[in-house]
């Protein structure tokens, strides 16, 4: 017979399952727990002109697959991608400047100083190219509506959201829009073998090329 666990039951089982979590992530990734010592980073700093960025590299082979966080978020956002690309090919994760382990970084914090920075990074870190970034073009199947939003206003921002993306994976011709069904906005957590297929398959397409400096 199933027995009401209450409210406090619900709280304790969540913060169980959430310390649980936290245990396997810092086997795995040496978790920076939110209070006490985080230790040394799991990868290794990078000076890039007068400030140094957290780099994270498993695996081996070429082209190295970067993946870049979304907004403030660390490199450990791809903990379930990360490791499976690792067995395919050499892929690298990093902190952007300010983030994560990283330092801060110069101001102001534009798109093209990003770039160069992360530019940078792979030169300083003995990453030659060729690169496949991580920015496959895929939509989230499940995007809930918030509420004060219509439902008519929301189908509008869904279909423009869907032709913004397809015009987005037309500028390339090895990119494709996917919409991966059940993911909401964090795909790679929802969904991590939709991304871990996309990646792979990509990379499976393009032709080796030897290892070499970069220009």
């Amino acid at each position: 017979m199933a027995v009401p666990i209450g409210r406090r039951g619900v709280w304790l089982v969540a913060v169980l399952a959430l310390l649980g979590a936290l245990v396997l992530l810092r086997d795995r990734w040496m978790w920076i727990l939110p209070f006490g010592d985080p230790g040394p980073p799991p990868g290794r700093l990078v000076d890039v002109g007068g400030f140094r960025l957290h780099l994270v590299c498993e695996g081996e082979g070429s082209p190295t697959v970067v993946l870049d966080a979304g907004s403030a978020d660390a490199w450990l956002t791809w903990f379930k991608v990360q490791p499976a690309l690792a067995k395919v090919t050499r892929v690298c994760s990093y902190d952007r400047a300010g983030i994560g382990y990283s330092d801060p970084g110069p101001q102001p914090r534009s798109r093209r100083r990003i770039v160069e920075e992360l530019r940078t990074l792979l030169h300083r870190a003995g990453i030659p190219p060729p690169y496949v970034l991580a920015g496959l073009v895929l939509s989230a199947g499940k995007r809930q509506r918030p509420p004060d939003r219509s439902p008519e206003l929301h189908d509008r921002w869904v279909r423009i959201a869907a032709e913004l993306q397809d015009d987005l994976a037309a500028r390339s011709p090895r990119s494709r829009h996917v919409t991966v069904e059940g993911a909401g906005h964090l795909i790679h957590w929802d969904r991590p073998d939709v991304v871990i297929r996309e990646v792979t398959t990509l990379v499976s397409r393009l032709p080796a090329k030897p290892e070499r400096g970069m220009t």
